[in-house]
């Protein structure tokens, strides 16, 4: 439940004697025509007994052992995820606003009022699962103020529930916490004051992960946009793919709450991307493997991409930065329409905004979609028939899949004029040599014979930029040898890759 929908929902809490009935009847008169008020929970699932005055001892019973303490737990939960999304979300959507007196954690801070008797860390883990209100107003004060007005409760009672509430896992972007000295009046106005915010935020708070080195920052919650945030990374080992799918798991069931922080983005990154995007975004924001690099995915508050953003820290970045903008412009346009590159939106020295691609993960990454192939091929065909246009880093991480067609990225790499197959022949040895697939006897049998998937991608080029596929084998030595040279032996992948080459090389002279 994000703040695009036009109703509030406002908990009122704190401990007993605080005013929560008086401020909550006075926002009521504030919010109204439209107001729904709600007592602790939803109440979509029927209390065990029904109270019409007030609680005059509320520690009087004894605790519930503690199977009956978790079945209870369990209900409440059960009232609280269908009552948001049965009571409140609905009238919400419609424009009303709802306040709810006490809320969930009400039974953290004061089992003894429900007869529980659960370890705290259930009621936080399972509160961090529940949908957020837009504005959780927790009122203190002084606790012998607090039992001049009720007297059920000791002072020292009093005074651990005052501090109980403040290390309630409550994001500061939703709590506010007033001091009930104030008239009601005063109070109310402070969170009428807070309300009329809601709707800016600057975005939802972000897990960094690895917690040590982060390399990601994912938001966390609402659920939508943890999820749209995912898709800063674009997987392509099976490793990796299971891993996104399982993180998608997690961010659908508000579990992005449950990881830990750990250390920010550099604060460059935030700021430089936050003067180029609406104020009411959220970013996923991942390193890049060049040095200096960020990649940031700007979402919107209904969790959709609005736009993808690449920060460069570094002069050599910069250069690598503008290299990259300036070549998806020129090339980009004489692409076929089934494939594309993204649109340049917006461009400083640091910052390159590009249109956000709605990709989706694919199963078989390491195969070039023989269309795709052909569209390459009419690229380099628009040459002058001796030498083409090349992405120059076309690789499986590269080629995005959307519902409309494909996009290809990154092009800082881009060329005018490269020998004929070389984007084909990127491809598949990229994959080969860092995904394990094709093969190594299915790549040279799909160049040498135009077997399989290989072979299939090869021919779909050559039909497209005029030429014979068997010349894809002929230009695989020359391809071989001249990637080689630009890897580096000190860097992980690039040596894979050049162990690769070398073996591919061998193979060739026994052919």
């Amino acid at each position: 439940m994000g703040s695009d929908v036009p109703g509030k929902v406002v908990v009122v809490a704190g401990p007993d004697g605080s005013g929560k009935t008086a401020v909550a009847d006075r926002l009521a008169d504030v919010l109204a025509p439209s107001v729904r008020r709600l007592h602790h929970r939803p109440g979509v699932l029927p209390a065990k007994t029904r109270h019409t005055g007030p609680v005059t001892e509320p520690h009087a019973q004894t605790r519930y052992p503690l199977v009956l303490s978790v079945a209870k737990l369990g209900y409440l939960f059960t009232d609280y995820l269908l009552g948001w999304w049965l009571r409140i979300h609905p009238f919400r959507r419609a424009g009303g606003s709802v306040i709810l007196e006490r809320g969930w954690w009400d039974l953290l801070v004061d089992q003894r009022r429900y007869r529980l008797a659960v370890p705290s860390g259930l009621i936080r883990t399972l509160g961090v699962l529940l949908p957020r209100p837009d504005l959780t107003v927790v009122l203190e004060g002084d606790p012998r103020l607090l039992r001049s007005r009720k007297a059920e409760l000791t002072l020292a009672e009093l005074a651990r529930q005052r501090d109980a509430w403040r290390s309630v896992p409550l994001r500061r972007a939703d709590a506010l916490y007033i001091d009930v000295a104030s008239p009601v009046e005063a109070v109310v106005e402070q969170i009428s004051s807070r309300l009329a915010d809601v709707g800016r935020p600057a975005g939802a708070p972000n897990v960094r992960l690895p917690v040590a080195a982060a390399r990601w920052s994912l938001p966390s919650a609402p659920r939508r946009t943890a999820i749209a945030g995912l898709h800063v990374y674009h997987p392509v080992t099976q490793r990796g793919l299971v891993a996104w799918w399982a993180a998608r798991a997690v961010a659908a069931s508000g579990g992005m709450r449950l990881l830990p922080r750990g250390c920010p983005p550099p604060v460059e990154v935030v700021d430089l991307v936050t003067a180029q995007v609406p104020p009411d975004s959220a970013m996923a924001i991942a390193r890049t493997n060049h040095t200096g690099g960020w990649a940031v995915l700007v979402i919107d508050p209904n969790g959709r991409p609005r736009s993808f953003a690449k920060v460069a820290l570094t002069p050599a970045g910069r250069e690598a930065l503008a290299r990259e903008a300036d070549s998806t412009q020129r090339f980009g346009g004489r692409l076929p329409g089934v494939v594309r590159a993204p649109r340049v939106l917006r461009r400083t020295a640091s910052v390159v905004l590009f249109e956000a691609v709605p990709w989706r993960p694919r199963t078989r990454p390491w195969e070039l979609p023989p269309h795709v192939a052909g569209a390459l091929g009419a690229l380099w065909r628009s040459g002058d028939g001796r030498r083409g246009p090349a992405h120059g880093d076309c690789a499986p991480w590269n080629l995005l899949r959307a519902a409309g067609g494909w996009y290809l990225i990154d092009w800082s790499d881009a060329q005018d004029a490269v020998e004929p197959f070389w984007d084909v022949l990127h491809y598949l040895v990229q994959g080969h040599a860092l995904l394990g697939r094709p093969s190594a006897d299915a790549l040279v049998d799909g160049l040498l014979g135009g077997h399989g998937q290989v072979g299939a991608a090869v021919r779909a080029y050559a039909d497209a930029a005029g030429l014979q596929a068997r010349g894809a084998a002929v230009r695989l030595p020359s391809y071989l040898s001249a990637s080689r040279s630009g890897l580096d032996s000190e860097k992980v992948d690039e040596r894979r890759g050049l162990v690769a080459r070398d073996r591919l090389l061998a193979r060739l002279q026994h052919v």
